[in-house]
């Protein structure tokens, strides 16, 4: 039998990837079928199975599908998963004029979030984890400087912050872009406060140093935004 912690990680990588695109589908059988509706039902479909992918079995961790303390994990996936199926409730159900503007906005925004989250991912190496907090689950630890990381501290994140205001552009779901704006982004950025405090207890000085070195978000040379980023 599995264990509770085990179990909480695979049923959400299953409504990633089997439940989201099923309500996608479920959603657009109902809709007018324009052909942005077409469009976004494929875009969502691929999407959701290449995120379950990359986020729970790219992982260079041991056990990556133990909790271990990482409740963060659990909040912002779940949180993940409302936010595509609200989007595409609106897209499918509510939206019947579609604003190509914002929507090629928000195609913008995914292609340039989907390249910086692989770029941080290469550049992590073996340190590559989805696991934020709780238990160390890679053989080694060290601080990383290389690729994306030689500017900023969380690339992933930032990727991740763009890419979820992309999705509901894309839809054009305006209560998609509110609540990516104002319940997921501020969630996933305590996920990210989370981290660096188990990064300072990891790698200790090096980090420290590095945290002087760089900004969280943006490059440090942009003072006033590194002062807003911290």
């Amino acid at each position: 039998m599995l264990s509770k912690k085990i179990s909480w990680i695979q049923v959400l990588a299953l409504l990633g990837s089997v439940g989201v695109p099923f309500f996608a589908v479920l959603f657009f059988i109902f809709s007018k079928k324009e052909t942005f509706q077409w469009f976004f039902l494929f875009f969502i479909i691929v999407h959701s199975l290449e995120r379950v992918w990359e986020t729970f079995y790219t992982s260079k961790e041991r056990r990556p599908f133990e909790l271990h303390g990482d409740w963060t994990l659990i909040a912002t996936t779940g949180a993940y998963i409302f936010l595509c199926l609200i989007s595409a409730i609106e897209c499918f159900l509510f939206r019947a004029n579609y604003l190509l503007v914002l929507g090629l906005i928000g195609a913008m925004l995914y292609l340039a979030s989907f390249r910086l989250r692989w770029w941080g991912m290469t550049a992590l190496g073996s340190q590559w984890a989805v696991h934020a907090i709780g238990a160390q689950k890679v053989s080694k630890v060290r601080v990383i400087k290389i690729g994306p990381y030689k500017y900023i501290r969380h690339p992933i994140y930032l990727a991740i912050f763009l890419e979820v205001l992309s999705i509901p552009l894309i839809a054009n779901s305006f209560i998609g872009l509110l609540f990516a704006a104002f319940f997921y982004i501020p969630l996933q950025y305590k996920r990210l406060l989370e981290e660096e405090k188990n990064n300072i207890r990891k790698m200790g000085e090096p980090y420290l140093t590095y945290m002087q070195e760089t900004g969280s978000l943006f490059p440090c040379k942009w003072n006033f935004i590194k002062a807003i980023s911290k």
